[in-house]
Formats: C-alpha cells, sequence, structure tokens
C-alpha cells in the first residue's frame, strides 16, 4: 500500500485550523468535518458524518439556511448565521464557503469555513439593548437631547428635540440642525460649537431655534465630551426651551427699571420738598426764634430786680437757644445750605464736625483735587452718602474708635470713601431685612450713573465707597 507523503500534513493542518471545516455534497450530506466544526456543535465528528448540514439549526431558520446555501453554492458571500448545538443552545457563525467541482467541471459539494463569532454576537447585542435603553430614556426625557461623532457631525436626535423642531431625523442628523437656528444666531452658534469641539471642553450657549410652528424659541444649549475609554468619541448635549423665563426676565427687568425711576422720582421730590422745609426753618422760625430770644433778653433786663423772674426768664431764653441750635440742626440735615453756597468740601467737612460732637467719635476728613465742575446731582448725592453713612455708624457702630472721611477727584469724577472701625454688620442680612438706608444710598448713586461698594465684617468694620461721575 503506497502513502500519500503529504496525506499525514493535510490531517494536522486540518486539525490544528481554529475555524470549522464542513464538506457537503450538492444535497448538503456530510463528506468530511474537522474536529474544530464538531466541537461548535456540542458532539463528535462521528456524528456529524451521518448528518446533513441542516441538521444543526433552528427550525425557524431552514429555509433562510437554504437561501443562502444555494447562494453559497453559486458563489455568493460570507454571512453570519447560528448553529443549534446539541444541548439547543446556539453558536454562532461566520460562514464562508467555496463550491467544489469534479473533472468535468461540475459542482461536486461545497467547502464551509465556520468561524465562531458568538462573542461577538453578544457583545454586539448587549451594545445593542443599552443603544435601545439609551433611546429609551433619552426619548422620554424632558429636555432635548443630541449626540455628535468626533467628526463634528451630528448622530442622534431624541423624541423631544424632533417634535420640537418638528423635523426628521433623516433631515436633522449631520449639519442639518442648523437649518433651524434662526439667521441672526447661526455664526455665533456655530463658532461657539466649533471652538469648545476643537478645545474638547464643556460649553454653555443659547441661540434661537424654529419650533414646527414656525416660531423661534430660546434654547439653552449645554454641551459635553464624552469618551470611549480614553479616546474621544463626540458630544452630547441637552437643551431646554427658556423663552418663558427670558420673557419674564425681561418683565421683570422693565418693572425694576420701572421701580428704580419711581424711587428716583420720590428721592428727589423728598429734596424739593426738604429744601422749601429747610427754607422756611432757616428763614422763618429761626429768626423768629431770635427774635423771641432777643425779646427776653430785653425783658430780662427789665426785671433784673426780681431775681426769681430773672432766672426764670433766663432758663427760658436758654431752652430757645438750643431749639434754635436743634432748627438749625433739622434745616442742614434737611437741605445743606452751605452745600449749595461754599460747594461740597466745606459742606462734608461740616458734616464731619458735628458728627464728632455728637457722637465723640473722632472724625478725620480729607480732600484732595476735587472738581470743580461736579454735576449738582452728583455732589448732593456724595453729601448725602455721606450723611447716611455717618448717621448709620452713629446709631449702629457706637464701638467705632475712629471714622475717615476721603474725598478724591480724578478726570472721571470723584470718590468718596467713608470708614469706621467698628464692629461692621452682614450686608446680605441687612439687605434681606429691607432697610431703606443701603437701599436709598444705593439709588441715589444709580441715578447719576455712578458705582457704590460697601464693604463689612465682624472684625475690620464698614468701608462705603462712592464713584460719581465728573459729567
Amino acid at each position: 500500500m503506497i502513502v500519500d507523503p503529504n496525506e499525514e500534513l493535510y490531517g494536522r493542518i486540518l486539525k490544528a485550523v481554529p475555524e470549522g471545516i464542513w464538506v457537503v455534497n450538492p444535497q448538503g450530506r456530510t463528506i468530511f468535518c474537522n474536529g474544530r466544526m464538531a466541537e461548535l456543535l456540542g458532539t463528535d465528528v462521528q456524528t456529524l458524518q451521518d448528518l446533513s448540514c441542516f441538521d444543526p439549526l433552528f427550525p425557524g431558520d431552514v429555509e433562510e439556511a437554504q437561501r443562502h446555501f444555494k447562494l453559497q453554492m453559486a458563489g455568493g458571500p460570507p454571512f453570519d448565521f447560528r448553529l443549534r448545538r446539541i444541548d439547543g443552545s446556539a453558536a454562532w457563525v461566520m460562514i464562508s464557503c467555496m463550491p467544489m467541482t469534479d473533472k468535468s467541471g461540475a459542482t461536486s459539494g461545497l467547502i464551509g469555513l465556520f468561524t465562531d463569532i458568538s462573542e461577538r454576537r453578544r457583545a454586539e447585542e448587549a451594545l445593542r439593548q443599552s443603544e435601545e435603553r439609551f433611546r429609551t430614556i433619552a426619548d422620554t426625557a424632558p429636555v432635548m437631547i443630541w449626540m455628535s461623532g468626533p467628526d463634528k457631525l451630528c448622530s442622534f436626535f431624541n423624541k423631544p428635540w424632533l417634535e420640537f423642531t418638528g423635523r426628521t431625523l433623516k433631515q436633522e442628523i449631520g449639519n442639518g440642525w442648523a437649518a433651524g437656528v434662526h439667521p441672526e444666531d447661526l455664526n455665533r452658534c456655530v463658532a461657539t460649537y466649533w471652538s469648545s469641539f476643537d478645545e474638547r471642553r464643556s460649553f454653555r450657549m443659547e441661540y434661537r431655534l424654529r419650533r414646527a410652528d414656525g416660531e423661534y424659541r430660546w434654547i439653552l444649549d449645554n454641551g459635553t465630551p464624552f469618551y470611549n475609554g480614553a479616546e474621544f468619541a463626540g458630544y452630547i448635549g441637552s437643551c431646554i426651551d427658556v423663552t418663558d423665563f427670558k420673557q419674564t426676565q425681561q418683565t421683570l427687568h422693565e418693572y425694576r427699571l420701572q421701580l428704580q425711576r419711581l424711587t428716583v422720582s420720590l428721592i428727589y421730590s423728598q429734596e424739593n420738598a426738604n429744601r422749601e422745609l429747610a427754607r422756611e426753618l432757616h428763614d422763618v422760625l429761626s429768626q423768629d426764634l431770635a427774635a423771641i430770644e432777643m425779646q427776653i433778653h430785653l425783658l430780662k433786663s427789665e426785671v433784673i430786680s426780681d431775681r426769681k423772674l430773672a432766672r426764670r426768664l433766663s432758663e427760658i431764653g436758654t431752652k430757645l437757644g438750643q431749639l434754635a441750635t436743634d432748627v438749625h440742626q433739622t434745616s442742614r440735615e434737611l437741605h445743606p445750605m452751605i452745600l449749595e453756597e461754599l460747594g461740597l468740601e466745606p459742606a462734608l467737612r461740616q458734616e464731619c464736625r458735628a458728627f464728632q460732637a455728637r457722637f465723640g467719635i473722632k472724625t478725620r476728613f480729607s480732600a484732595k483735587s476735587v472738581p470743580a465742575a461736579l454735576p449738582k446731582d452728583g455732589r448732593l448725592c456724595l453729601y448725602r452718602v455721606a450723611q447716611e453713612s455717618l448717621r448709620n455708624i452713629g446709631k449702629h457702630a457706637t464701638d467705632a474708635r475712629e471714622v475717615r472721611v476721603s474725598l478724591m477727584g480724578d478726570p472721571q469724577g470723584a470718590t468718596l470713601v467713608i470708614t469706621d472701625t467698628g464692629s461692621g454688620f452682614e450686608i446680605d442680612a441687612a439687605r434681606k431685612k429691607g432697610g431703606l438706608g443701603l437701599i436709598s444710598m444705593e439709588e441715589r448713586v444709580r441715578s447719576v450713573r455712578g458705582d457704590i461698594k460697601i464693604r463689612s465684617t465682624r472684625t475690620q468694620g464698614t468701608t462705603v465707597q462712592v464713584f460719581v461721575p465728573k459729567e
């Protein structure tokens, strides 16, 4: 018996290849199979020798397998298929076949190469289920969601987005979504998206997007890069319609402006009323008190022999003098005539002296380069802020050892700084209490297009800084 020296070699090769090999005749009956093919089906080679290639199939797959079998006989492409193992479980394989021909050229069978792809199919199924869960979550989320790949092209829009725009996924993917952005916002929107994408950073932007009914609505869009492991995979974004919120903000802004205008109007109305009352006190009541005091002095000299009456008249004169001082002080607080007659610097210097005399707190005043062309409303604003600040110190910071008031000018305007060494206060808490002191100061400063800063701590006292522009 002559033995082909290659036969043993071919046998070892067939046993060593990791793919299953199954050779069948034109009717699908087994001609040959290797051990790996038997392993794929959970059986042995001898058992396969007695089977047709259609036997290890699920009943519902037979028709499809026969169709592929015919295609393979004609040299068709590889395909994925599931085989039924002996224990009934499924084994996914990729099948690549090549027809065999006899010496006459007629088809004599089919050589099939079976590669186990069960792990790949399980991974694909897990991915499919994961994507299905994501789509379910995304489609039921109360926000509009989009995704893009590393090529900057959008690949997904959830159901709320599509319902909002009234467009299909096919219309939106890629750069199709940009068709719905308001023309005035498009360049800014795209520039923000592209620059953020290139830098792999999150972004937050607002733009107008056309709704299904044709109305443009303001959208707040938050985009965040995401990664597959360490590899950049694209962006995911969420959007909400903020049109109603922005309209509410605009309405509140308009109400705030109206309130500010009303507040300013009330402040100046009060100033006008105070000016008139101050004039009455200064020009009429003060003069009347002075005249009465003079009459009492004359009367006292006439009744000098009656010591008891003279002493009584002297007491009345003293009280009238104190009353005149109080009237003068009230008149100055209502409207500082010195501010109009001599200017801001002397008015502030006098206010500091009066504060020190009244509360016994050492008060230092300094002035430098004060612009003479400071507007009348600006001068009054700085004076009133100083007056209110000193009043607050006298009322709430009685532990203060020293107060410093400085007035400095520059080409742009004037800056007033009032600093005390008292215990300070919580600014936010004071605002919540709705105190009119802080509000009136801020509104006064705002009315002259100025700027005010208030700093206060429990250990370092309080500083009020106000800038008023020159024009």
